[in-house]
Order: C-alpha cells, then sequence, then structure tokens
C-alpha cells in the first residue's frame, strides 16, 4: 500500500496513514518511477503486495458456522459497541446483520464473533510478517521472481 503526493510516494502499512493531500494506491506506483529493477526496489514491492493482500484478507469477512461476518474496522467498532453496552446491562441479545444477512444474537454469541474476528485478523497479520521476513531473507532477483506472495493467507 502507498501514499502518494505531489513529491513521490512512500510504503504505508494502513490506510488511516494517510496524510493530507496524499492519495492511497494498493498497486506499486509504477508509472511514477516506473518497475522497480533492483534486488531492493522489487522487495519493497512484494512487501508492498503481502501488505495489500493482507489488509484485502483481514477485512474480507470471516465465515462462523453459516454466517459470513464482516471484518472491517467498522464492522470491529460495531460489535465492540454492543459488548460495551452488554456491560452496561442494556442488552442481551441482538439483531445483527451479517454479510449473509439478518440474524439473532445473544451476547455470548457476540463474544464468539468477535473472538474469531481478533483471531483472523491476528493470521493475517502473522502470514503479512511471515512474507515480508521471507522477502528480506531473498538473496537474488530470481529467487524473489519465484517467491508466491498469494500463498499462505488465512481462509
Amino acid at each position: 500500500m502507498y501514499a502518494i503526493n505531489g513529491a513521490g510516494f512512500r510504503a504505508i502499512s494502513e490506510a488511516s496513514d494517510l496524510q493530507a493531500g496524499e492519495v492511497l494506491s494498493l498497486e506499486f506506483p509504477e508509472h511514477l518511477i516506473g518497475p522497480p529493477t533492483t534486488l531492493e526496489g522489487m522487495k519493497l514491492a512484494a512487501k508492498a503486495r503481502a501488505t495489500q493482500l493482507r489488509w484485502e484478507c483481514e477485512t474480507g469477512g470471516v465465515s462462523i458456522g453459516d454466517v459470513q461476518v464482516g471484518s472491517t474496522t467498522e464492522d470491529q467498532n460495531r460489535i465492540s459497541s454492543v459488548l460495551a453496552a452488554a456491560g452496561l446491562g442494556t442488552v442481551e441479545q441482538v439483531d445483527f446483520k451479517a454479510n449473509s444477512g439478518w440474524v439473532t444474537l445473544t451476547l455470548a454469541e457476540i463474544r464468539g464473533i468477535a473472538a474469531a474476528i481478533s483471531a483472523h485478523v491476528q493470521a493475517c497479520f502473522t502470514a503479512e510478517r511471515a512474507h515480508h521476513e521471507a522477502i528480506d531473507a531473498i538473496g537474488n532477483i530470481e529467487e524473489l521472481q519465484a517467491y508466491d506472495v498469494a500463498a499462505g493467507w488465512p481462509a
């Protein structure tokens, strides 16, 4: 993931890292400088692709039984809000709009969903880290070109 501005670009980990005047690019900004040709430049591009894939996986949702639940930051915040309200004793069950449709859930089920999303997000970051470390360990362009950054992501 890259932040692009009038002066060039920089690699970022999250869209929230954008600063005023920058736009987000999920792909390496070849249109600004051409494709990378050095091993280090190619490693940066490969790690940016791993970061992009982590973000897509992280925010792509998670299946819990027959329910497909969103896992974006907004989805996580909504679930946290329900759990906070539960702590106040204001709710015992909720109507929940999952990606797969409406369901009525108990607080125990909501807690289970929160735990599943948390585990999913952590697995995504663990996979991204493994890719970054593997890419850093590559010693030549041929090995890097053979490396499959799309493999090994959580389902």
